[in-house]
């Protein structure tokens, strides 16, 4: 069968790209154990400070995400419990 020949070559080439559990949780734990007053909001990328893509310094890309993501989500109060 064609599909399963596919899906077996995609099962095992996919792996060279893609990272484990373990790998893609990593960046996240050494942030959140990092002591936070050495955070200020950096980008950090394989476990390490890196620099943000430059679509992210733009200010009207920004812009229109944020106008989008009211669009989207609605006018969302935060609740203060």
């Amino acid at each position: 069968n064609f599909g399963s020949i596919l899906a077996f070559i995609f099962k095992w080439t996919i792996g060279w790209f893609t990272k484990n559990i373990t790998q893609g949780a990593a960046t996240i734990v050494l942030c959140c154990l990092t002591d936070e007053r050495r955070l200020h909001g950096q980008y950090f990328e394989g476990c390490q400070e890196s620099k943000a893509s430059k679509i992210t310094y733009n200010e009207m890309a920004a812009e229109a995400l944020w106008s989008l993501s009211e669009d989207l989500c609605g006018d969302v109060e935060l609740s203060t419990r």
